[in-house]
């Protein structure tokens, strides 16, 4: 194995309690997540199993999802 450098460790404050959290999302978040990469889509489909159609029902969903996509 190669011998690697690793920067120094940064001093680990003994005490915590000044410590303010700014928050818990950063600054674009929201706008990333809505606007550039959004990462969850939903599609909500009612289905009746014993449809007599069904076969009809899977692909239109299977279109749906594919015009999602």
């Amino acid at each position: 194995m190669e011998n690697l450098e690793f920067p120094p460790l940064k001093e680990r404050r003994s005490n915590y309690d000044w410590y303010i959290p700014k928050g818990i999302l950063k600054r674009n978040w929201m706008s990333k997540h809505l606007n550039q990469i959004p990462s969850v889509v939903v599609l909500f489909v009612q289905l009746d199993w014993k449809h007599p159609n069904w076969m009809e029902k899977i692909l239109e969903v299977s279109s749906k999802v594919k015009s999602v996509r």
